[in-house]
């Protein structure tokens, strides 16, 4: 569980530093004759190579204070396109920059890390053990075993969804990826039986997802908010 967590961290940063450069590149393609803050912002940024290479050497604590050393101050009152898209990326950029250092923090705490998933794999086995002797089941168990059940079981999952003509969830920003699934299994379309469908295997207008990423506050109990962007 520990090495898995440690892979899936490392491969988060370089998607990370993938988007970082990309952001980059629409800074530097602004013309920063019209703004000190522009150009303020384009002296700071380091180039895509170093940064990952400082990441692929695993040099976390130099990689965090360059990404500090980045100005992300806004210019003040602006009236052209230009300085717009500026304010745009910045936005972008502060909250790219914020995940990584979230990342790189993770990754720099690693035998602390490893000491806390092998006292939670203890906690979880003991848990399982509990449950299973006193047949409780969690909300995450629910929702684990009715996905397992839709997918493995073509029969019943036809039947739940000819049941359902239409579902909407509000505060959808508050769901997760596993929820996710659970509503894909229930509005596929009708004559097809995929293992995990997709967008385009869904019935038209029968699945409704209303939401506002910045009312996400239920992060502590599962709720993953990149899961209501990305749709």
């Amino acid at each position: 569980m520990y090495e898995r967590q440690i892979r899936e961290l490392k491969g988060l940063l370089e998607k990370g530093i993938g988007r970082l450069g990309d952001i980059f590149y629409r800074i530097r393609t602004l013309d920063s004759s019209s703004s000190s803050t522009l150009q303020d912002t384009l002296n700071s940024l380091p180039s895509e190579d170093e940064i990952a290479g400082l990441a692929k050497n695993e040099n976390y604590s130099e990689l965090k204070q360059t990404l500090k050393r980045i100005k992300t101050r806004k210019p003040g009152r602006v009236n052209s396109p230009g300085l717009l898209q500026f304010k745009e990326c910045l936005d972008e950029l502060k909250n790219e920059i914020n995940l990584l250092e979230e990342i790189i923090e993770g990754l720099r705490e690693r035998e602390l890390t490893k000491g806390i998933f092998d006292l939670l794999s203890k906690f979880q086995r003991r848990l399982s053990t509990e449950k299973r002797e006193k047949k409780v089941l969690s909300f995450r168990d629910s929702v684990e075993m009715a996905v397992r059940i839709l997918t493995e079981d073509k029969k019943l999952r036809q039947y739940y969804k000819e049941k359902f003509k239409y579902i909407m969830i509000d505060e959808f920003q508050d769901n997760n990826l596993l929820q996710k699934k659970l509503l894909y299994l229930l509005t596929e379309k009708k004559d097809r039986l995929t293992e995990e469908p997709k967008p385009e295997d869904l019935e038209e207008d029968k699945l409704f997802l209303v939401g506002d990423e910045k009312q996400s506050i239920y992060r502590f109990r599962g709720a993953d908010v990149s899961v209501f962007k990305q749709l």
